[in-house]
């Protein structure tokens, strides 16, 4: 299939060139487009017309364009190409297929039909699998990077930590430590560890391997570092019992240790992106471009889930945010839910020093300017949740005043220059174009630049960006969000505003008093609004579709399908799949 990839890659490129099944190029564009040389090209060319896929008539003179005349539509070969890969179950070479820039309708007709073969089904050898497409690439599945939520989902079902926070009653659970104590003043944790914990490589864990987990966030340049920077030493008092001693007394630390990244890795094999040696319910079956295939750990020390597999096909594809679920037949039996999911932003770039973003006038004025509720109802969009706080929970509509923007704008000496403003997922595209009218109404010129989530260089130009925070509705992800240096909050700059931000944070960590760490809370994102650093815009809403006959239906903290716990009713269980999509 990989031979094949070339080929569509120049249909797609030429298709808006085509004229009955002809069209003119230029060599060097053939170049460029599958990055070679000259002459890789020719010997493409010719095997595809050994193939019988093309005609290839080359322009006479140099420089002069040349001809290729297609055998068959594009329709037609797509249509034929894709219906061989499915009927081999080769689903992933299907997705390098929709990573190509085809024609929009093509691309809805090949994911239509990949549709029918997703879901959760019983193959030949009697496993329970689950397949899926993942919209984003997987960039790192590394504890000490991951940013993405559906990182955070796989190494949840990969890993395990040492505790575990239960959102729905505020508690802790024991977990990897069946038991703990700390001294009066908060300062020294003491945890008692299972035995028989096993690796996926059969080992069992020991407090040396938590030692080594902890140990690999000691780096103050990583992402992830300052989940562990209280943390002043740990000491193995034996291989079942572990003690932390901090720098400063935190009542919280026990939701530190549920996140999500703390999850123990073995101190004995090197880490492997492919491999991912931990202790969770699944391990790694299969990695690679295209395909990123989980199985069940039947070693596990809590009760093995009921899927046996779980089979993921990363397409890196903007347009698609959210997670449905959808059971084949039956859909008279199925019902809806849909859970609000982080929160939608556009942060300022203080990182760009020329920028006008630097004036708390022009700020307000983009504050009043764009107007959640406006837009929702000019765009016809559905009911809409604004945000006023990271907070779904918090948030409530905050009028804007569109009136006060001229005076705003002659006060920040604005003198008409050109604002980037970048957005981070192509769906965003609407509002951004929305925006940009009220603009200009207003005599604002903006451009906009799409920058996929992995394009920070685009961020680092941009004066404002369009983003989005897949967080849940607790105190961990809020901190996340200020001290995670990968996301956009820290690496488009709070330089002249962070002494006062972080001398809040620190009162929310190191707050004994509940009621007191929410004022905490409270007043740092008073002050974030009073100097509109940043503005919330609303948080989304995902719905999902499931099934009567779909069991132990639980989603995570960020709006995804626990697999530890779903199976399917057994009457119904080889005829049924589940459609359904990764954020």
């Amino acid at each position: 299939m990989a031979k094949l990839i070339p080929y569509f890659q120049m249909r797609g490129y030429l298709y808006e060139r085509e004229q009955g099944l002809k069209a003119n190029f230029k060599f060097q564009e053939l170049e460029q487009l599958w990055n070679c040389t000259g002459k890789n090209v020719k010997l493409r060319l010719k095997r595809l017309q050994e193939q019988e896929k093309i005609v290839y008539t080359p322009g006479r003179g140099r420089g002069n364009a040349s001809t290729i005349t297609f055998l068959r539509p594009l329709q037609v070969d797509l249509e034929h190409e894709v219906n061989q890969l499915i009927k081999m179950d080769h689903l992933d070479d299907v997705m390098k297929i929709l990573q190509i820039p085809l024609p929009s309708p093509f691309s809805k007709q090949i994911l239509e039909k990949v549709q029918d073969f997703l879901g959760f089904r019983t193959a030949s050898n009697k496993k329970d699998v689950l397949r899926a497409i993942a919209y984003k690439d997987i960039y790192s599945i590394d504890p000490r990077y991951i940013s993405t939520s559906f990182e955070c989902f796989l190494i949840m079902h990969l890993g395990d930590p040492l505790v575990l926070y239960d959102s729905s009653t505020d508690t802790i659970k024991p977990h990897i430590a069946h038991a703990w104590k700390k001294d009066t003043e908060g300062v020294e944790w003491t945890f008692y560890l299972r035995k028989g914990v096993l690796f996926h490589h059969h080992r069992e864990l020991v407090s040396e391997d938590i030692r080594f987990t902890f140990e690999r966030f000691r780096d103050p340049t990583l992402p992830n570092h300052w989940i562990v920077k209280n943390i002043a030493n740990i000491k193995c008092v034996s291989p079942y019992i572990i003690t932390f001693r901090l720098h400063n007394p935190n009542h919280l630390f026990l939701r530190y240790l549920s996140w999500y990244v703390l999850v123990i890795l073995p101190r004995d094999i090197p880490f492997a992106e492919d491999q991912f040696i931990s202790t969770g319910p699944f391990r790694i079956k299969e990695k690679h471009e295209g395909k990123l295939s989980l199985e069940v750990f039947d070693r596990h020390f809590l009760p093995r889930p009921f899927l046996d597999e779980a089979h993921f096909y990363p397409l890196a594809n903007e347009r698609h945010f959210g997670m449905k679920y959808e059971i084949i037949e039956n859909k008279n039996e199925s019902y809806h839910t849909k859970i609000t999911v982080g929160v939608r932003f556009i942060v300022f770039n203080f990182k760009k020093c020329s920028s006008i973003i630097h004036s708390p006038y022009f700020r307000e004025a983009i504050y009043h300017l764009f107007d959640i509720e406006k837009m929702a109802q000019e765009l016809k969009r559905d009911t809409i949740t604004p945000a006023s706080s990271y907070f779904a929970t918090r948030s409530h509509y905050l009028p804007k005043d569109r009136d006060k923007v001229a005076n705003l704008l002659k006060k920040s000496g604005y003198q008409g220059e050109e604002i980037l403003f970048s957005y981070k997922i192509q769906t965003f595209e609407p509002d951004v174009t929305w925006f940009m009218k009220q603009a200009k109404e207003v005599g604002i010129q903006i451009r906009p630049m799409y920058s996929s989530t992995d394009n920070q260089t685009r961020d680092d130009q941009a004066d404002l960006v369009m983003g989005r925070d897949v967080g849940s509705d607790d105190i961990l992800s809020f901190l996340d969000w200020f001290y995670n240096q990968s996301l956009l909050s820290q690496r488009t700059g709070l330089v002249q505003h962070w002494k006062q931000i972080q001398c809040h944070l620190e009162n929310i960590e190191f707050e004994v008093d509940e009621d007191k760490r929410t004022t905490s809370m409270n007043d740092l994102e008073a002050y974030i609004r009073a100097n509109h650093l940043m503005l919330y815009l609303d948080h989304p809403i995902e719905h999902n579709m499931f099934n009567t006959l779909m069991k132990d239906v639980y989603l995570d903290r960020f709006g995804f399908l626990d697999m530890r716990k779903l199976w399917l009713d057994e009457k119904h269980h080889c005829q049924q799949g589940i459609n359904q999509s990764f954020k």
